[in-house]
């Protein structure tokens, strides 16, 4: 498990991808949406997700 952002951010930066990450909510919702977008989607997410959970061990 790695839960190093930095180290997280650094397999998701585009166009060295080693971990595709897709927001499926988009998809199962019966959104027609790009599959280029649902990428997108799913890497803000999760770095949103980890940014909060780092900044909470910090205080």
């Amino acid at each position: 498990m790695v839960d190093d952002v930095s180290a997280i951010e650094k397999r998701i930066v585009s166009g060295a991808e080693e971990v595709l990450l897709v927001e499926c909510t988009d998809f199962v919702l019966g959104k027609k949406i790009e599959f280029d977008k649902a990428l997108k989607h799913g890497k803000d997410y999760l770095i949103n997700i980890l940014q909060k959970h780092f900044l909470r061990l910090l205080w």
